[in-house]
């Protein structure tokens, strides 16, 4: 998906809500302004 700015933390909340730990995480930037969520 296109990369925008608190990413990270509303994928994080919406985790969290659920329940799920998130031990860890990362959000890899490409150079055409995506990202990859692994």
């Amino acid at each position: 998906m296109k990369d925008n700015p608190g990413l990270f933390v509303t994928l994080f909340n919406t985790l969290a809500s659920l329940q799920i730990s998130v031990q860890q995480a990362n959000i890899s930037r490409t150079k055409d302004g995506y990202v990859v969520n692994h």
